[in-house]
């Protein structure tokens, strides 16, 4: 079954960072984060950053399927904008500059979300990222990946799980899409890796 780990709990799909959301967006594929797990995390820091004014100006289109598709999710409750220390931080230091970017910071949310998270549920979280910072995080802060309900991986090994379970017919048609609408998209190796009950796949660089 979609979004349901070995034991069968459910999945949330959380996404860690902007891009694996603009990607998606790029290809019109923000479907498919919905669609295999029917419930949807977006810490306020990611999108925050995801919804910067200088994507918009960049990819119109793609911002406006992002824009459309928050939408949908807020009002159909299959979405959520987690609340996180950071993202508070962020939004109070946006309402004084629009512009302003801080490195790490969807990444810094997430790690935040994640620590609440495994604390008080006991569902399991599906976390995409595609920068490497927010496993870095884990490790300085010693925690044990296997002693919690979570399993990380990249947007392209996620593609490679939707099209496993049959939600899209190649992995590499979507890659395609993303790239025809940006200069570059992470191209990496898969690698395997066990999270508590079921296999996750990082990809190495």
């Amino acid at each position: 079954m979609l979004g349901t780990a070995r034991d069968g709990m459910k999945v949330d799909v959380v996404t860690a960072d902007a891009s694996p959301l603009s990607s998606l967006a790029k290809a019109a594929h923000l479907d498919l984060l919905q669609r295999f797990s029917g419930h949807v995390v977006v810490p306020d820091a990611v999108y925050l950053e995801a919804t910067h004014p200088g994507f918009e100006r960049t990819y119109p289109a793609a911002a406006g399927r992002l824009a459309a598709w928050i939408d949908k999710g807020s009002k159909g409750g299959w979405l959520e904008i987690a609340e996180t220390p950071a993202g508070r931080d962020f939004a109070a230091l946006r309402r004084v500059s629009p512009e302003a970017r801080v490195k790490n910071i969807g990444e810094l949310a997430t790690f935040q979300y994640i620590q609440h998270y495994v604390e008080g549920t006991d569902r399991h979280a599906m976390v995409i990222y595609d920068n490497g910072s927010l496993m870095r995080m884990f490790k300085q802060a010693k925690l044990e990946m296997p002693d919690m309900n979570v399993t990380i991986e990249t947007t392209l090994a996620f593609l490679e799980d939707c099209e496993r379970c049959g939600l899209i017919a190649s992995r590499d048609e979507v890659v395609e899409c993303i790239k025809a609408g940006e200069r570059s998209f992470p191209q990496h190796k898969a690698v395997s890796a066990v999270r508590k009950g079921r296999v996750s796949h990082d990809l190495e660089r």
